[in-house]
């Protein structure tokens, strides 16, 4: 959810949100990419830290908790920015192998 409001805030007047999913090498990779402002290169690395953010209201807490959560479950997240406009957040959660026993 925080990914999304992410991009929503991103996103100018007829913006572009785009989900995408595929998996691959034994993971299931979900990507979030707007055409939003993007992220200077120079903060990018920073996005994940707490207590640091770009947003007037924000905490700076929503990407890192995020972070947090998906290693937690073996799962990485990232971002990056498009080469045109906006950023993409890849989420890669690696597929379990086997079923539990019982459930």
């Amino acid at each position: 959810v925080n990914l999304v409001s992410n991009s929503i805030d991103a996103v100018e007047k007829h913006g572009r949100i785009v989900f995408s999913s595929v998996r691959r090498n034994g993971s299931n990779l979900l990507q979030i990419s707007d055409n939003g402002t993007g992220i200077k290169d120079t903060k990018i690395k920073m996005v994940f830290d707490p207590f640091y953010t770009t947003k007037a209201n924000g905490t700076g807490l929503g990407l890192a908790i995020c972070q947090k959560l998906c290693s937690a479950n073996n799962a990485e997240l990232s971002v990056e920015n498009n080469d045109q406009k906006g950023c993409t957040f890849s989420l890669k959660i690696k597929v379990a192998t086997e079923w539990p026993s019982r459930l």
